[in-house]
């Protein structure tokens, strides 16, 4: 219980710490526990490798679920359930190698996931993210030799993502060997100017192959040269 009705973002020195953090620990397991009302991030781990995140509950918190923190290796977030936060998963600096399968996220009022600064060679499949404020996935934008590449997006079920403008899976920066393959991405509420996928101009090699879109003013955006 983070108590957060009683502290402030100030009360901390670490932008990164959170209710559960690890530095530097290897093959650690974290399961079944329930993590709620944290002031920053729910549970972060940096510089740490082969960690089992597993049926975990967080929700309430101020910033970030799951914080898959810097240069952490092989990271695997399983059954997890986690709403009413900031963002669901976040992958901070050089986070490769993992897998993120099966997890619930609900209700953040940012994004459900993002990958950015050389997040790297990830598997994301199975996940389901519900009523995302801006975007459900988001690739962030980097500059090229900094991008996060060769990420696997597949079978995950994406509903309901941002506002009016919302996009369910956007693609940003210069980032570069993507697969989106077999997502179900729907849009209950109207399409209006809302994108099932957005593909940014300066990406690179992304393979969409059997997505499903429903209820999107435009299923697919692809804003390179020579895109749709």
């Amino acid at each position: 219980d983070g108590n957060k009705e009683n502290n402030s973002l100030l009360d901390l020195d670490k932008l990164d710490d959170g209710s559960i953090r690890l530095d530097r620990c290897n093959r650690i397991t974290l399961r079944d526990l329930d993590v709620h009302d944290f002031c920053r991030d729910g549970i972060v781990w940096g510089i740490s490798h082969d960690v089992l995140v597993e049926n975990c509950h967080l929700h309430d918190g101020a910033r970030l679920a799951l914080h898959a923190g810097s240069g952490s290796q092989r990271s695997v977030m399983r059954g997890n359930h986690m709403r009413d936060g900031q963002q669901g998963v976040y992958y901070c600096w050089g986070a490769q190698h993992s897998l993120c399968e099966k997890n619930m996220i609900e209700d953040c009022s940012f994004y459900g996931m993002t990958l950015g600064h050389r997040d790297s060679d990830n598997l994301i499949r199975e996940n389901e993210i519900r009523r995302s404020g801006i975007a459900g996935i988001l690739f962030r934008e980097d500059s090229l030799e900094f991008s996060p590449n060769r990420n696997r997006i597949e079978r995950n079920r994406i509903v309901d993502s941002g506002s009016t403008e919302g996009v369910a899976i956007d693609v940003g920066g210069q980032t570069e060997g993507i697969s989106l393959l077999e997502n179900e991405l729907l849009e209950t509420r109207g399409p209006l100017a809302r994108i099932g996928i957005r593909i940014g101009s300066q990406t690179r090699s992304v393979v969409l192959s059997n997505n499903r879109t429903q209820g999107f003013a435009r299923p697919v955006v692809d804003l390179r040269e020579g895109g749709g």
